[in-house]
């Protein structure tokens, strides 16, 4: 709770506090990971068949396993035999190449004010589960400016570049140009960002960019908080190095993954203005109502404090983080950054159990459903993306503990921490557990200090959103429902920790004059994967032998056990129809066409004289449009439909649904209007069925005290956090 205008006290809860990192990712299978809206877990487009990804440094310090991820939401920039190399903008959009031959695939978009169905899985347990403490934080970032006045402040916090990063070739290599998995240099001029003249890292598209070089920067130089619990991985104080926003007990060394500010990641509510903004913080029952006073601290609604040096001549390094020390050294103590926005959420997180990336209770994934915000006045759309942070905690320590428990790294005298790392301080981490005194009855206990409260994270794609039309608001004046498709190529196996395809959401709840915006994306950089697999192509435009690419489409079938159904106009009741009621027929094959233009198509016949005695080649023929092959981008933009008819409807991918290796199917239940229906019967309040919002979550709540140079300061306290709705609760998510 704030105690003042400069000064802020964290009631301490040291135990939740986050720590992360130390690189440890690829050899730990515990995370957390993004399947809808796509996480990207570093991966971006890697161009060769290894199963895990190229860099874990490229943006963001996830903690997950490398073979986590989906892959970039695009095609291969040329087709086979384009060899050239294509000319990027500061945004990482195609922008022209030699031939003009180039493919781009737009970026993903949703509209404001439609709910966006986010699903994640996460590895250690949360909700009422005892054996941990967990917190789920969903925070987003985009690049429009703060309203404040303080120039400095919106450089520090903003960043208009933001982006994936871009291969401008269809090159098998590893580098920035082939495949844009490697991290964006530190410095701005680097020469290697050298497809923009002069050089200029923020301008070079290459390179993935989500927080700026000036809030690095500002990271890198802003002392840390000596008011944390970190155990025996830090310096306890000042005088003994490691003394900046980079170093946390999660990151004691302070190493770079992308622009992160490692001290930011670990901790929430941050204590100075950041870069995000919030959306819900996920708890179990038994801090639902501690969280509702972390979520009063939020960016959203209050301002965060710093002190602001850019008025001082030469200002030594770090710059503090508290009032009395600003003023010692001259800066400009300011209270600034307000988002101005809604106090993000709090809710419950479901029951989930250890070691398990999976489903929740009852077989469905953990998720929320998250409101999009409207752009800025004035603009159309934002460019933006989601982060979700994942923070399970241990019970080995109090929820007071604080700096007052830290110790030097390496003394084995020390007792004030009630934890022992078994690398900085082995011999405490062996211990007596029967009462004998002979030191070969010790037990060893695998304990690393840095990971006794620990947050992982994943971030999606760039997405774009974007008001509502004015031809869609006179369409749609009711709700717009959005229905997308997760998972990637390849069977259960391959995919894990992914997922395979399947509709999200797999179960739809609407009603009649409500629309239904259709559309999905994937990536044509996956690892090659053949039948049974997975399905269809096109052929890797580097390797005709291989298929990569992701397509998914959608055909209504009359129950949901078919897997080889008649025509989707025998079905006796279409979900598309015209304001007459009669099928609409158009509707119907664009769905399971995908819009391919039939002068790219060829026959079976043509196929098998072209393919003969090699049924694979076939299914990836490009002009095989039975598989979707034609489908030059990964990207199906199938609109806005309104729902005109009431009933339950199923469907099916035809491409992707292969029993018993995989199933991707979809079912419609449209009830009867019950608002805005222009005359319509309406059902009474009894009838109306309630929509659930489910959710899993993790963070962390860090309280803390500073004490420092022989003087106790008070804090801010830092945790981490998520979101689960507990307003409308049913027996399946239903959207």
């Amino acid at each position: 709770e704030y105690m003042g205008e400069g000064s802020i006290d964290f009631s301490m809860h040291p135990r939740l506090l986050f720590v992360l990192v130390c690189g440890l990712a690829s050899h730990v299978v515990a995370d957390v990971y993004l399947h809808n809206p796509r996480g990207s877990n570093n991966r971006n487009c890697r161009n060769d068949n290894g199963e895990r990804r190229r860099n874990g440094n490229r943006l963001f310090d996830s903690q997950n396993n490398d073979k986590g991820g989906y892959s970039c939401p695009r095609a291969y920039p040329f087709p086979a035999g384009d060899t050239s190399n294509a000319k990027v903008n500061e945004f990482g959009r195609i922008v022209s190449s030699p031939n003009n031959n180039h493919i781009e695939t737009d970026e993903f978009f949703y509209y404001a004010g439609t709910e966006v169905h986010i699903e994640w899985t996460a590895q250690h347990a949360c909700g009422n589960n005892g054996n941990v403490d967990c917190r789920i934080i969903i925070q987003y970032m985009c690049d429009t400016n703060i309203t404040s006045t303080n120039a400095n402040l919106r450089s520090l916090i903003t960043n208009k570049y933001i982006r994936d990063g871009i291969p401008i070739n269809n090159n098998d290599g590893t580098d920035t140009n082939d495949e844009a998995t490697t991290t964006i240099p530190e410095n701005v001029d680097d020469a290697t960002c050298n497809h923009v003249n002069p050089a200029n890292c923020k301008l070079d598209g290459r390179y993935g960019y989500h927080e700026s070089h000036e809030w690095y920067a500002w990271c890198k130089n802003r002392e840390r908080n000596y008011g944390l619990f970190t155990a025996d991985q830090l310096p306890v104080t000042p005088n003994g190095g490691k003394t900046r926003a980079v170093n946390t007990r999660q990151n004691p060394n302070g190493n770079r993954r992308g622009l992160e500010c490692p001290e930011e990641r670990d901790y929430y509510p941050y204590w100075t203005p950041t870069m995000f903004k919030d959306v819900a913080v996920g708890v179990p029952k038994r801090h639902l109502e501690r969280c509702k006073s972390w979520v009063k601290q939020s960016q959203n609604v209050v301002d965060k404090c710093y002190c602001d040096m850019t008025g001082v001549t030469n200002p030594t390094t770090p710059y503090p983080v508290a009032h009395d020390e600003c003023v010692v050294k001259q800066g400009n103590w300011r209270c600034d950054g307000k988002w101005g926005l809604p106090e993000p959420e709090c809710f419950e997180l479901p029951y989930s159990r250890d070691n398990h990336l999976g489903n929740s209770i009852g077989g469905y994934p953990l998720y929320y459903n998250w409101t999009l915000p409207s752009p800025p006045s004035g603009s159309d759309s934002m460019r933006c993306f989601l982060r979700v942070r994942y923070n399970t905690t241990t019970g080995d320590f109090p929820e007071t503990t604080n700096f007052l428990s830290n110790c030097e790294p390496n003394d084995l005298n020390c007792t004030n921490s009630p934890i022992a790392d078994r690398e900085n301080r082995e011999y405490l981490s062996y211990k007596q557990m029967f009462g004998e005194t002979d030191e070969r009855y010790k037990l060893s206990f695998a304990v690393n200090t840095n990971q006794h409260s620990r947050t992982f994270q994943d971030r999606t794609y760039i997405f774009q959103i974007k008001n509502v039309p004015k031809d869609i608001q006179e369409l749609c004046p009711k709700k717009i429902h959005n229905l997308n498709v997760r998972g990637k190529r390849g069977n259960i196996v391959q995919t894990y920790p992914a997922v395979e395809y399947d509709f999200v959401p797999q179960d739809l709840n609407v009603e009649v004059g409500e629309c239904v915006h259709f559309q999905w994306i994937g990536s044509d950089y996956n690892p090659n994967r053949n039948p049974n697999d997975a399905e269809g192509g096109p052929y890797n435009p580097n390797n005709q032998d291989e298929a990569k690419a992701d397509r998914s489409n959608l055909v209504q079938i009359k129950k949901a056990s078919l897997a080889f159904p008649e025509s989707s106009l025998e079905v006796d009741q279409s979900f598309f129809v015209d304001e007459k009621g009669n099928t609409d027929k158009a509707a119907v094959k664009k769905f399971a066409f995908l819009n391919q233009d039939i002068a790219n198509c060829d026959t079976l016949a043509q196929l098998t004289e072209r393919n003969p005695d090699d049924r694979q080649a076939r299914e990836r023929d490009p002009r095989n449009c039975g598989k979707l092959n034609s489908v030059k981008t990964p990207y199906f933009k199938g609109g806005v439909v309104k729902v005109r008819k009431e009933g339950s409807f199923f469907f099916m991918s035809t491409r992707n649904n292969n029993f018993s290796n995989r199933q991707q199917k979809l079912k419609i239940d449209v009830g009867q209007c019950t608002y805005k229906c222009g005359g319509a019967k309406k059902l009474s309040g009894g009838q109306i069925a309630g929509i659930t919002i489910g959710v899993l979550a993790a963070a962390s709540l860090a309280s803390f005290f500073v004490f420092k140079l022989g003087q106790r300061k008070k804090w801010f306290n830092g945790s981490l956090t998520a979101a689960f709705n507990n307003k409308n609760k049913a027996s399946k998510p239903a959207v």
